[in-house]
């Protein structure tokens, strides 16, 4: 009695074989993939980049006064100190440092800043198209805020504590995340490209295939070999000859069926790997018919 394919169990030492055989193109998959999502990265930087950017980071150090005001870093941190720098006191001050015709809004967008561990530290990032107006905001910048540190009585006193150079600027830095995430993709994809190919594969491979499938029917082994030879002559008798029914040479329906009933039976030949499982199964079915006997099976290499 036939197995149906599948009903079969998955082989886990067939399976681990296969993928291993095949490792190659998983790890070819990754290299493409990282490469193919390092290219469309620097594709997509490359529209939206558009004229280059340059950057200036100043750290000012902030000193509060906690005998007066023991909550002062309650009121300025990270979130506060942004809006600070985008609000009118300072920016009105930044504006006057800068020359007539100055847009504002240019000026704005350019700042940003971050405060890390140490609420004493104030990052300050200035960034800009044009490296002259990039150092030219930044100075704007380290004037008001000393002004502000005078105005505010939290505040004892604002120092820069690192005062940045000019230096073309980069936002998108990612190249590496985005292969990395090529990469992952091309992992997945083709590894289960390879589990849909294993799953989808019905061809007879090994004695224990042939065993799952077709209990019923004897598998002598590859023809030709030894253990052939041995299995034929104990099994079916050292003085019998059975024509031989190739699965990969005839259709059922080209088959001349009198001789093969008139000989007792047939040994069904498949090739290894190459029949699939439907093409055994129609020539077992057609020969089933025909009440042909099948006395054993064996395969032939590719």
């Amino acid at each position: 009695m036939k197995k149906q394919y599948m009903d079969e169990p998955v082989d886990l030492k067939r399976l681990m074989s296969f993928l291993i055989r095949r490792a190659f193109i998983v790890l070819l998959s990754v290299a493409v993939g990282a490469l193919i999502g390092l290219c469309l990265y620097k594709a997509y930087t490359g529209i939206t980049n558009g004229e280059p950017k340059y950057r200036i980071t100043d750290d000012y150090y902030i000193t509060f006064d906690f005998d007066k005001f023991i909550h002062a870093t309650d009121y300025y941190n990270a979130y506060t100190w942004n809006e600070i720098l985008h609000d009118d006191p300072i920016v009105d001050r930044v504006m006057a440092e800068l020359p007539e015709g100055t847009d504002r809004e240019e000026v704005l967008a350019s700042v940003t800043s971050e405060m890390l561990s140490d609420y004493r530290i104030l990052t300050v990032y200035i960034t800009a198209k044009d490296p002259e107006l990039t150092d030219r905001i930044a100075t704007a910048y380290n004037k008001a805020m000393f002004a502000f540190g005078e105005q505010i009585d939290m505040i004892t006193v604002i120092e820069l504590w690192s005062d940045g150079d000019v230096v073309e600027y980069n936002e998108n830095t990612r190249g590496g995340n985005a292969a990395i995430l090529g990469a992952i993709l091309g992992f997945v994809i083709s590894f289960f490209a390879l589990l849909i190919m294993y799953l989808a594969d019905d061809g007879i491979y090994s004695e224990r295939d042939w065993r799952n499938r077709y209990k019923d029917i004897v598998f002598l082994g590859a023809k030709g070999s030894e253990m052939y030879k041995k299995n034929k002559d104990f099994i079916l008798g050292e003085d019998k000859d059975y024509p031989f029914v190739n699965v990969s040479d005839i259709r059922p329906e080209d088959l001349d069926y009198d001789p093969l009933r008139n000989a007792g039976g047939v040994i069904l030949e498949f090739t290894k790997g190459r029949d699939k499982g439907r093409d055994i199964d129609e020539m077992i079915y057609a020969l089933e018919k025909q009440n042909v006997d099948i006395v054993a099976s064996c395969f032939t290499m590719n």
